[in-house]
């Protein structure tokens, strides 16, 4: 027969064992309840991973596409450089200096300067040839005329109170030579030539600069 400490000690193990299974069963609760979470937050995570790898997808099509259009685009633009290039009939200018010894030094390199510099910032530079000829006498002009073939002729240089032009007569000195008689020889040499501009220094009683610009239209 079981004695009152042999059944105080067996009540006890019950209560114990009670007690470590509610708290088994609160554990288990516990983690289920946390499984439950980390069910969840997988599920999620893996619809957001589904939903970039689509817009990755769409994007790389995109980026193909691009790519594809960019090389034809290539394509076309090599086989346009590659074909022969129908010949662009370009403007031909023509400047001419005289500036003999005995007359008033003119910054005529910096005229030069200021006419290419404008042609080069320009858009249609490439389609406009520029050619000088210094120290210029009569016979320079019709030679440098038959080898530009210009469309349009700038003289610079000085001129006279009756409106000729000063030209340097091969030894350093003056030679005077009329607008008109200039205009006479271009048209002797070329057909060509559109428009013969002239901006000459006239002496006056202050030496004085005047700026002329004469358009005389060949025939």
């Amino acid at each position: 027969m079981m004695n009152d400490k042999e059944f105080a000690k067996a009540q006890a193990s019950i209560m114990n064992k009670k007690t470590k299974l509610v708290q088994l069963k609160d554990e288990r609760a516990e983690a289920c309840k946390k499984i439950n979470e980390i069910e969840q937050e997988i599920a999620k995570t893996e619809n957001e991973l589904l939903e970039e790898e689509n817009k990755f997808i769409l994007l790389c099509g995109q980026k193909s596409q691009l790519m594809r259009e960019r090389a034809l685009q290539v394509g076309a633009e090599i086989e346009q450089a590659i074909k022969p290039q129908q010949p662009v009939d370009k403007l031909t200018i023509l400047f001419l200096a005289a500036n003999p010894q005995d007359t008033q030094k003119l910054a005529l390199d910096q005229e030069v300067r200021s006419i290419t510099e404008a042609i080069r910032k320009s858009e249609g530079r490439d389609g406009i040839e520029f050619f000088s000829r210094w120290a210029v006498q009569s016979l320079d002009i019709l030679q440098a005329i038959n080898e530009t073939d210009p469309e349009i002729i700038h003289f610079s240089g000085h001129g006279s109170e009756k409106g000729e032009i000063v030209l340097d007569d091969g030894s350093g000195n003056i030679a005077m030579v009329s607008k008109e008689a200039m205009a006479a020889a271009v048209a002797s040499a070329s057909k060509k030539v559109r428009m013969i501009f002239l901006t000459p220094v006239f002496r006056r009683r202050k030496l004085r600069l005047l700026s002329i610009r004469l358009r005389l239209l060949l025939e």
